[in-house]
């Protein structure tokens, strides 16, 4: 599976092999505030370096959320934030796509899921049985 040649179909396979279950997920890019996007674009023309958007695997479960970043290798992994190390959990609905941001050990992490494009096609649904469930906190 790579960004590029990537479909629905598979990765839907691939969070059935591991999790054996395909509605408790999201497709997500990786968000930052307006200011953050800014310094960055500074930054990597300063350094002649690309840092364009990264889309993510999210799952969600009783144990926490399990992150796998989509990429051109097979061997990506899911890696598991519990939810007692998570702080901050919170969401905004902006129409055309929900903007998720928390802070894990510290570090703040911002996702946005969209609900247009090939890849995002389970989003909307899997996003409104998420926040029904309460994307499967324990609390």
């Amino acid at each position: 599976m790579g960004l590029f040649t990537q479909n629905t179909k598979e990765i839907r396979a691939k969070v059935q092999g591991v999790f054996h279950n395909t509605s408790n997920y999201v497709v997500a890019v990786q968000h930052r505030s307006a200011l953050r996007q800014f310094g960055s674009l500074i930054v990597s023309n300063v350094l002649n370096a690309t840092d364009s958007n990264r889309t993510f695997l999210l799952y969600f479960d009783k144990q926490g959320i399990y992150e796998a970043e989509t990429s051109f290798s097979e061997k990506s992994q899911f890696l598991l934030m519990p939810w007692h190390e998570i702080s901050d959990f919170s969401y905004r609905d902006k129409g055309g796509h929900i903007l998720l941001s928390y802070t894990h050990l510290g570090q703040k992490r911002g996702y946005q899921i969209d609900f247009n494009g090939a890849i995002m096609k389970d989003n909307r649904e899997n996003t409104l049985s998420l926040i029904q469930k309460d994307w499967n906190r324990v609390y």
